[in-house]
């Protein structure tokens, strides 16, 4: 019902506590990093953002936020799919990273960097 009201993506409530339950009894610890990135503002977060002009032509595993997947032409790929194996001008990033700001973990394209955008028209 709720994807043909046109939603994009369905998350199961129950579904995702039975998933994290079970990742619980099989690993208490992956349980409690699982609840860290659903837990907002504090500990690790899971954001998207853009890439900066300095990452262009840069694989992703060697930037300072932790790559889990990249967003190129609206089609998702993990970290270390050959398609992106080298980062591009309007890609998009999906990474783990510490929920604050911290001077060794800064935010990028928050200190006036230049994103990588692609520029249309």
């Amino acid at each position: 019902m709720i994807r043909q009201s046109g939603a994009d993506s369905v998350i199961i409530s129950a579904d995702a506590v039975g998933r994290l339950l079970g990742l619980s009894s099989m690993s208490p610890t992956l349980g409690r990093v699982m609840e860290d990135l659903l837990t907002f503002g504090d500990g690790l977060e899971v954001a998207e953002r853009e890439l900066l002009v300095s990452e262009v032509g840069m694989p992703p595993q060697s930037l300072p936020d932790q790559v889990i997947a990249v967003v190129r032409d609206e089609k998702v790929y993990r970290y270390f799919d050959p398609v992106v194996a080298l980062l591009a001008r309007g890609d998009r990033l999906v990474v783990v990273r510490p929920a604050k700001e911290l001077p060794w973990a800064p935010r990028p394209g928050t200190h006036n960097e230049d994103l990588a955008v692609d520029e249309e028209g």
